[in-house]
């Protein structure tokens, strides 16, 4: 090598140079060329010491082992280390094809590099020392990022690339509202292309809910503006639907006869009620005149009286009943007419 005046800086992260090249530096025009034969013994410092710091100017005699060789440094030398570290880049993206934004984070995980420089693959770029690295892009598209990493000191690089795919695929969700088949005031809902990452807000003319299955129910019967907001976290999107929903509410819903004729002329021959089948643990029982329970259903729209009790026929009276279900509580009396 020739003479030189400015030397490079060491990167060598505790390694051992594997050539060292010493020159004096104190103008005299001479040139050193490497020396192959160890420093006497009384200027050697330590046969095994390793280079530590980024840039080298030392004074006077040391020995540093390299190769299985040691070299000497004479008078005021500097080392150049010509073999260097290349740093290792190791980046991961986070995003989703669907994004409404079309964002994406990237984090590098090693910190081996000093800086890093991005192309983003749309016409813009980033020079930055950060090791987390955000970009949102302008469209739906397929891009190809790169990422550089570069060791300041020895101008070597690493580089890594990635293909970013944008499109608009998300999973679009439908929905349908119907008139509650319980008839409580509410609605009943059907959808399509929905899954546990949406939230849904409900406002039925004013008043709020939230859930899937909402729970709002009108006082009244009628015409109501019903609308429903599906908010997609993952793809970012907002869905509004609104709806004219007919609305009924029957208060009374379970409808019990005052009397019956168990006779053997196959009228009116047992105690049917009905009833809304929604209603909730429904439980019918009756009583005769002297409190005894002549008769117990939990599925009083199926099973009904015929007016027996304990395998014989009861006789001609008037019989009390209670009947629960829901929020419905009914207590009133039936007559035997035989």
């Amino acid at each position: 090598h020739e003479r030189p005046r400015h030397v490079a800086p060491i990167r060598t992260k505790g390694a051992v140079p594997d050539n060292i090249i010493s020159t004096d530096d104190l103008g005299r025009g001479r040139n050193l060329d490497p020396i192959t034969k160890p420093c006497p013994a009384k200027t050697i410092i330590n046969k095994d010491q390793r280079i530590t710091k980024r840039r080298t100017n030392m004074i006077g005699k040391f020995n540093w082992r390299g190769a299985g060789t040691a070299f000497c440094a004479i008078n005021r030398d500097e080392i150049k280390h010509d073999t260097a570290n290349f740093p290792v880049t190791d980046w991961t993206e986070d995003y989703v094809s669907c994004d409404l934004f079309r964002e994406v984070k990237w984090t590098e995980n090693l910190g081996d590099a000093d800086y890093f420089e991005w192309n983003f693959g749309d016409g813009s770029t980033l020079t930055t020392t950060s090791r987390n690295v955000n970009h949102t892009y302008p469209s739906f598209a397929t891009y190809s990022a790169t990422v550089i990493a570069r060791d300041s000191f020895c101008d070597v690089f690493a580089t890594e690339i990635f293909e970013i795919v944008f499109d608009n695929d998300a999973n679009t969700p439908t929905v349908d509202v119907t008139t509650d088949s319980c008839r409580y005031g509410g609605v009943d809902v059907f959808y399509n292309n929905i899954d546990s990452t949406m939230i849904f807000e409900w406002d039925f003319s004013g008043f709020a809910d939230t859930g899937m299955i909402p729970t709002f129910r009108y006082p009244e019967s009628g015409l109501e503006n019903v609308t429903l907001t599906i908010i997609d976290t993952v793809c970012n999107r907002d869905y509004k639907f609104d709806f004219l929903a007919e609305i009924v509410r029957i208060d009374g819903r379970v409808y019990i006869p005052s009397a019956f004729t168990p006779n053997g002329d196959i009228h009116n021959e047992v105690f049917k009620i009905s009833g809304n089948s929604c209603l909730e643990n429904p439980l019918f029982v009756i009583f005769d005149s002297w409190g005894n329970e002549v008769f117990r259903s939990d599925n009083p729209f199926e099973e009904f009286w015929d007016g027996s009790a304990y395998g014989k026929k009861t006789d001609q009276d008037v019989y009390t009943y209670r009947f629960t279900g829901g929020d419905e509580i009914r207590m009133g009396s039936v007559t035997i007419i035989r």
